[in-house]
Order: C-alpha cells, then structure tokens, then sequence
C-alpha cells in the first residue's frame, strides 16, 4: 500500500507540474508572442 501510494502522489505531482508549465506557457505565449508563434508552442505542450 505504501508504494502504490508513492506512486499516485508522484503520479498527482506530476501532472500539476505538467498544468502548471503548460498555463505559463500558454499565458506567456498569448502575452508576449503573437497568435501565429503560440499554435506551435501549444501543440509541444499537448506532446509532453
């Protein structure tokens, strides 16, 4: 039980950080970059 537990709080924290980094990297591409360069930079999100 233990380790499966280890495993889901891995599994939980990964996928925060995933969000996490995919928001910012939206958010900077909408505010700093224009539409045209933020298409790409969502769709390496969604692949990692």
């Amino acid at each position: 039980m233990r380790a499966s537990r280890a495993v889901d709080n891995l599994r939980t924290r990964g996928a925060q950080l995933r969000h996490a980094i995919e928001v910012f990297r939206i958010a900077g591409a909408q505010t700093v970059l224009p539409k045209r360069a933020a298409a790409p930079a969502m769709r390496n999100t969604r692949l990692l």
